[in-house]
């Protein structure tokens, strides 16, 4: 049984993209990540910051408390964090939707463009689905926790549907497959769950590199080229794009979560 926990960026109207990144735990090996992320975050209290979560987009332009961390030392931590994901060898995925190009293909008629959150809910929990169908017995099996505020009853109700198997197995292309979700999704807080901030700070960086390639400005010079090396340092992890963004053969399905995504992270 495998845990996952999701966050998302682009929430605020300055960006173009919308973006949700997953990050998987395996039950049996998730209390190490944990109880390593808060002896972390209690050495970041011990630098003078008094806080229970990193909030890697303030922690990463030096805003609210981190401010007397100074640039090349909180670059130095970013480093250290992407080691230590990767050394974790937790997999991790990532969708995304232009917010543009969701409103134009958006229609009414079909539930799944409800909202651009519920969309790229869809589309997470079945790369997820469809990366671990294979996997034998419950092993495959995940709980899919969110980010409190990014679903709500309406996306619980259809995920577990039969109208979500169908799609899901248009997906996947194999009438005998279906969603891996062991329950009902969850929400919680991220203040109290440390692996959700993991998720929040991958998906930071994922979130502006997407920005930066698509021409959105500079917050500061050589910030894309600071941005190109954290979200390299992080893909070692990443599932394969096979899953996410297949390229040929799609599907009705696959093709409208194609449609939106942003060109950067669909060609990659």
């Amino acid at each position: 049984m495998k845990i996952i926990y999701i966050d998302e960026s682009g929430k605020n109207k300055e960006s173009p993209f919308a973006v949700l990144c997953g990050i998987s735990f395996d039950y049996s090996r998730m209390r190490k990540t944990k109880d390593a992320w808060l002896k972390f975050i209690k050495w970041l209290n011990k630098q003078g910051i008094k806080t229970s979560e990193m909030h890697t987009a303030q922690f990463f332009a030096g805003n609210g408390l981190w401010y007397k961390l100074k640039d090349k030392k909180r670059k130095s931590i970013i480093k250290a964090v992407i080691k230590w994901i990767n050394d974790r060898a937790h997999e991790f995925c990532v969708v995304s939707a232009e917010k543009k190009r969701f409103n134009k293909a958006k229609d009414n008629s079909l539930i799944i463009y409800k909202n651009i959150w519920f969309f790229l809910a869809i589309h997470l929990i079945f790369s997820f689905s469809k990366r671990y169908q294979n996997e034998k017995g419950v092993k495959g099996d995940f709980i899919a926790i969110f980010d409190n505020g990014c679903i709500g009853d309406a996306f619980n109700n259809f995920i577990l549907s039969d109208e979500a198997n169908d799609l899901f197995k248009e997906y996947v292309g194999v009438e005998t497959c279906s969603i891996k979700l062991g329950d009902a999704p969850l929400s919680a807080n991220s203040k109290y769950s440390s692996l959700i901030q993991i998720a929040d700070f991958i998906v930071f960086f994922v979130r502006r590199k997407i920005e930066l390639e698509s021409g959105v400005k500079e917050k500061y010079k050589d910030e894309k080229k600071d941005i190109d090396i954290f979200y390299k340092g992080l893909l070692k992890n990443r599932i394969n794009q096979r899953f996410v963004y297949k390229k040929r053969c799609k599907s009705d399905i696959e093709n409208r979560f194609y449609a939106t995504a942003p060109d950067f992270l669909k060609n990659k």
